[in-house]
């Protein structure tokens, strides 16, 4: 069973990583799995591994939205799977956003349940600043002093820094105060092509941001005939998918890049180091991402990463395979949950009548409140499901009043711990929200 250490380094350091390599893009299909597209957006992923043929869970991130008709997502919850007992011990971490008027991601507070008994600790705060023309300038990570055995509140761990330049280009600058102190600052400039598509990325180390060592390491990229994406999309993917890349701890890049190849600065000479290439089906999706290494004047692969669609066109789950033992051997797993919304600025949709629902706290231990709003004059009654689909509990009330679930399901008993969904009929009108019970 891991420990809570254990799941400190696992939440915590990807974050740290992140603030501190270089820019290091990474063009994968959790782009567009992570991105909320229109009409669907993301509630569940979860993090497994395999041992021999048997999928075992590690985590599982929840995402919660603040309406039926919106992408930006105002809670998460992250449970760990224990695997002595073989069940989820749920959020074991939470963390809550706040947005600008514009739509984008000011600050990213998290929490950790330090004793397993929701005993929950500020752990970090994430602080995004935008320009005038809504562009990403900045996200600066604040750690939780008491956990470094600090009098402060917050430390200044990292930072993320985007310098315009004309039109739409940039450069970045890294700061990572728990990195090597030569390596304290990196930074990614690059050259772009006619549309603006990043086509190469040159990145150098300081000790001080004042004297840069521009022999560190250099990618050049090499784009899909059908690939039309822009400057513009660039950056606006960058300034939209920034919570979706601390939390997944990968920098993301739109577009459909076919290959990838890395050089590091070795003995005085650049040495071709890693190549990623990227093979797309029928529908200009991703299907599969190759790595492979230099060995002589040749390239071998050691791993790929397998992606699957639903029928829903978003992707279902992938699969990480390597290849060292000289066949392709199953080692990671993660799968995607979706959930359809109505965008409020689909003005092309026609609106079908909906029961707009409003249920708190979430999550809750003891009791849950659910209201309706509707211009109908008429009782609603709920079901609370598992996840399994099956009915625990049936609730009525008169008139629109106030429902209190108790937790409990028809027979009296008290539910488990986890998500429940709750469905919300009023004639012909439905309404649905997921909550988390705990403990």
């Amino acid at each position: 069973m891991k420990t809570k250490y254990a799941l400190f380094l696992m939440l915590v350091l990807p974050i740290m990583l992140l603030a501190a390599n270089p820019f290091s893009w990474k063009v994968t299909p959790n782009a567009s799995a992570l991105m909320n597209s229109r009409g669907w957006r993301t509630s569940q992923v979860t993090n497994s591994y395999y041992e021999w043929d048997e999928i075992i869970p590690e985590m599982r991130f929840n995402y919660y939205y603040g309406s039926n008709t919106t992408a930006l997502i105002d809670s998460m919850y992250i449970d760990e799977w224990d695997e002595d007992e073989s069940v989820w011990k749920f959020a074991q971490q939470k963390g809550y956003t706040t947005h600008t008027p514009n739509g984008r991601i000011a600050e990213l507070l998290s929490y950790i349940d330090v004793s397993g008994e929701g005993d929950y600790l500020p752990l970090v705060k994430v602080n995004f600043t935008y320009n005038a023309q809504n562009r990403l300038t900045a996200a600066v990570f604040n750690f939780n002093g008491i956990i470094f055995g600090s009098d402060e509140e917050w430390i200044v761990a990292n930072g993320m820094y985007y310098i315009y330049g004309a039109g739409t280009s940039f450069h970045t600058v890294n700061y990572n105060g728990f990195d090597d102190p030569e390596y304290r600052y990196t930074k990614s400039e690059f050259d772009f092509d006619a549309s603006g598509r990043i086509i190469k990325e040159y990145s150098s180390y300081s000790a001080d941001s004042l004297s840069w060592n521009s022999n560190y390491y250099r990618t050049t990229y090499t784009y899909h005939p059908q690939d039309n994406h822009t400057g513009a999309d660039l950056i606006e993917f960058i300034s939209s998918m920034i919570f979706e890349m601390i939390m997944f701890d990968q920098y993301l890049l739109p577009g459909m890049i076919t290959e990838e190849i890395t050089e590091s600065w070795m003995d005085d000479s650049w040495y071709a180091t890693d190549k990623t290439t990227y093979e797309y089906d029928d529908q200009f999706r991703v299907t599969v991402r190759n790595s492979l290494y230099p060995s002589g004047d040749i390239w071998l692969q050691f791993a790929r990463e397998l992606y699957f669609y639903g029928d829903n066109g978003q992707m279902s789950h992938s699969i990480n395979q390597d290849a060292w033992s000289g066949e392709y051997e199953n080692y990671e797993r993660t799968d995607y949950v979706w959930e359809s919304y109505t965008s409020a600025n689909d003005d092309y949709l026609n609106p079908t009548p909906s029961l707009s629902l409003s249920v708190y706290p979430s999550p809750f231990s003891q009791e849950l409140h659910i209201s309706s709003q509707s211009d109908v004059k008429a009782a609603f009654k709920v079901g609370v499901y598992n996840l399994r689909g099956q009915q625990v509990r049936s609730l009525a009330n008169s008139m629109g009043a106030e429902i209190i679930w108790d937790g409990k399901d028809n027979q009296g008993k008290d539910t488990p711990t986890g998500l429940y969904l709750i469905r919300a009929q009023q004639k012909d009108q439905t309404g649905f929200r997921k909550v988390l019970k705990v403990k």
